[in-house]
């Protein structure tokens, strides 16, 4: 079993941690400040390479969301046939896959939409609207071989309250590893602000993006930790307010 950290090594870490991104910080500004001009070419020839593809930048989607085209219909072929248990799982995997690379998809579109801001804007829309809508398509047909596998789920994709709709028809087991998956992303993306947000501010220091680039993924961040903040008190409180017993 692994010895618990004392409170000394917990303190020595933090400030080797502190220590570390200071160094780091200081190294990458002075390395900013001896690139002087070069390193901003080198930022502006970097947006134009990547900016240069243009509607390329939909390929990637495209592909995953034929990906996710191929398992849902690999997943519903498999409905009239889920009696056994093993055929069951097999077209669950294949429908969940399914919605992975869609989910995937409906966040990259946009994405995509931004690097390509040097192709004409209305080849650009089209792409994105296209894209959007086969998402929402495969999505919306996925749930519903998702439903024919379990009956008891609830919730469209075409409406708003989708994903409330959803949590609240899955049993305790599912509300879990939600759960847990969220946790998840709540703890890698407070790794990802913090290295986010020093390494735009470097650069906004020496001028090479714009301090709206800082306060954007600032803004971000303080949405994020405001809401889980709100959120726990909200369940804590409500919870010590059932437990009252009425005298």
């Amino acid at each position: 079993m692994k010895a618990e950290r004392t409170k000394k090594q917990i303190a020595l870490r933090f400030f080797l941690v502190i220590a570390g991104c200071g160094l780091l910080g200081a190294g990458a500004g002075l390395a900013l400040v001896k690139a002087g001009t070069s390193a901003i070419e080198w930022m502006a020839e970097l947006e134009h390479l990547l900016a240069g593809f243009g509607p390329w930048w939909y390929l990637p989607g495209a592909v995953l969301l034929v990906l996710s085209t191929g398992y849902y219909v690999a997943g519903k072929r498999q409905l009239p046939h889920t009696e056994e248990e093993e055929e069951f799982r097999a077209a669950d995997r294949l429908l969940e896959l399914s919605m992975v690379f869609s989910g995937i998809t409906s966040v990259y579109a946009v994405v995509a939409m931004a690097l390509s801001y040097f192709a004409p804007i209305g080849p650009s829309i089209l792409l994105l609207l296209v894209e959007v809508a086969w998402t929402v398509t495969i999505q919306s047909k996925t749930i519903s071989a998702i439903k024919v596998l379990y009956p008891e789920k609830r919730g469209s994709v075409w409406d708003t309250r989708f994903q409330k709709d959803w949590y609240g028809s899955c049993d305790e087991a599912e509300q879990q590893l939600i759960g847990q998956c969220s946790y998840q992303t709540f703890l890698t993306m407070n790794r990802v602000y913090p290295v986010a947000m020093v390494l735009l501010a470097l650069l906004a220091l020496f001028d090479m993006v714009t301090p709206f680039a800082c306060f954007l993924v600032g803004l971000l961040w303080l949405i994020q930790q405001t809401v889980y903040m709100i959120t726990a008190h909200k369940k804590e409180y409500g919870k010590a307010r059932s437990g009252k017993v009425r005298l």
